[in-house]
């Protein structure tokens, strides 16, 4: 708010960029308190008329304003538009999901300096890139960057390998509640306290298995496992990519055996486990399935915390609904999420821990088989800068961004088909070394996805461009809490053009490349 106040007294516009909907209009109650008349909202659920109404109100009105909103709304024409920031710069929904495939974090770098404005990325864990960029000069920090987030309260990793009380437990996959956690949860509901407990993902189980040959009931559309959901008083299986749907009662495709044996835990089986345990508690869950809107998904949210004792199932969406910490929190289940084939996920998991962990007042508990990955020591310690080094060294060993641009190109199609078409296009691209190799996920029979991958130099990619006459600027925040951004800013004098790059020829390939190849910057998933 002091930044927005300074800035207006300069006659100068700032905008304020959310990734979801919900953030837009949480974040706007606190940010517009003082300042109604200038300051407006955008977000893609607005009607066309109350959008138009304030797009003019927005673009016209002489004094400076303050614009919050989702990313689709950064171009808004305000030539006294001198700043951006970017709150919640960790969060995934940065990333579109269809084309054109675009990171907008990386967007708003080059359109801050295209248009001469400051850029603030904000959040209360930043991501390893850009604490990388600010150990290395190309950003700077506003503040102190802060490695520490000491909390005084209960913690405990529960190992659910070990013994459970005095007697051995064949702990299988399907075991949820340690005998530690049931405890702590016996407790809160009679101290009238709540409780979230987080699972990685929704449905009964994540996969299933046959157990006499080991085959995975995959989808038969997309190749990926099918996860199992309750529906009424039945189970069926469900894709979470195509959304086919099909009976549980089946058995396998290969040796036809009808012992499968579902693995994971999803949200809906966490609740089950927990009415079964404790029969009386008031028990919400919220995961993609409860909640298909955000108002859905906010009534959960003020329901659960108006009900004294109350325990909250979810997945890691709820995160976004917690205005207020709560009492107690767990994480049921997140092993499942090791296995992702994703050179971020270790930084995922170790967000979500934190988030989680600074959400919570008083105990704080960590279900898991892997209590030696150093992951869960760095989150109890509360040490951000041990897990960042560890995880800076991985990547720059691995070639893995932010030492490496990673360029994943993906053709999908009949098999021959595009198996010629992809050696074809590796020929192309010889020079640039790529890797071919195919993945999982053909939305057909008979279809193939295949892969190249193409590492690029930082400092070289993409072809550069000189930059406008003017100053440029760059800025780091960490926001704690999120919403009190504070300003800071590095620039840099102009440049002279650039010659070409040994990158350029591999650009103009890619821009010639048909519709039917997908081009992705930095995939989530190299795989």
């Amino acid at each position: 708010k002091s930044l927005i106040r300074e800035e207006f007294a300069k006659k100068h516009s700032v905008m304020f960029i959310l990734p979801t909907v919900h953030d837009v209009l949480e974040a706007g109650e606190v940010l517009r308190k003082g300042i109604e008349e200038y300051a407006v909202l955008f977000h893609g659920q607005m009607s066309a008329k109350s959008m138009n109404q304030k797009w003019q109100m927005a673009v016209e009105n002489p004094h400076p304003m303050l614009i919050v909103s989702t990313p689709i709304f950064m171009s808004l024409p305000r030539s006294d538009l001198s700043t951006i920031i970017m709150d919640k710069e960790f969060s995934p929904f940065y990333k579109t999901q269809g084309r054109p495939f675009i990171d907008i974090r990386k967007f708003a770098e080059f359109y801050a300096r295209r248009r001469q404005m400051k850029l603030i990325l904000g959040d209360s864990i930043l991501r390893v890139e850009d604490i990388y960029q600010g150990e290395a000069g190309v950003f700077i920090p506003a503040t102190p960057l802060k490695f520490r987030f000491p909390r005084a309260i209960e913690q405990e990793l529960i190992d659910m390998k070990k013994k459970s009380g005095a007697k051995e437990k064949n702990l299988d996959e399907t075991f949820i509640l340690s005998d530690k956690l049931k405890h702590e949860i016996k407790n809160a509901i009679s101290n009238k306290e709540n409780f979230v407990i987080i699972s990685a993902r929704k449905g009964l189980a994540t996969s299933t298995v046959c157990s006499d040959c080991g085959t995975v009931i995959n989808c038969e559309n997309c190749a990926i496992p099918l996860v199992l959901y309750k529906n009424g008083k039945e189970t069926i299986f469900s894709c979470n990519q195509c959304n086919q749907k099909k009976s549980s009662d089946i058995k396998c495709a290969v040796c036809t055996s009808w012992k499968l044996k579902v693995l994971g835990v999803g949200t809906e089986k966490t609740e089950e486990e927990i009415r079964g345990a404790f029969p009386d508690a008031k028990v919400f869950r919220l995961d993609g399935e409860s909640a298909k809107s955000y108002k859905a998904g906010a009534e959960i949210i003020k329901n659960f915390y108006a009900t004294r004792g109350a325990i909250l199932i979810a997945t890691e969406m709820a995160l976004g609904y917690l205005k207020e910490n709560v009492d107690n929190s767990a994480i049921a289940s997140i092993d499942s999420l090791f296995a992702l084939p994703d050179f971020q996920i270790g930084e995922s998991i170790f967000n979500l821990l934190m988030r989680l962990k600074l959400k919570t007042n008083k105990r704080f508990f960590i279900q898991t088989r892997k209590v030696e990955d150093k992951i869960f020591e760095n989150v109890m310690r509360g040490d951000v800068l041990e897990f960042y080094r560890k995880e800076i060294r991985e990547r720059k060993k691995w070639k893995y961004p932010p030492f490496k641009v990673l360029i994943k190109i993906t053709s999908e199609g009949p098999r021959e088909v595009v198996r010629e078409e992809m050696e074809q296009l590796g020929k192309f691209l010889s020079k640039y070394e790529p890797t071919l190799f195919t993945s999982r996920g053909a939305k057909k029979r008979g279809h193939e996805r295949i892969n190249l991958l193409v590492k690029c130099e930082p400092a070289d990619w993409p072809k550069k461009v000189p930059p406008p006459t003017g100053l440029s600027s760059v800025v780091i925040s960490v926001a704690n809490p999120p919403l009190v951004p504070r300003a800071g800013e590095v620039t840099t004098e102009d440049s002279p053009p650039l010659e070409e790059d040994q990158y350029s020829s591999l650009l103009e390939i890619l821009l010639s490349l048909p519709p039917r190849f997908t081009v992705k910057i930095n995939p989530d998933s190299i795989l």
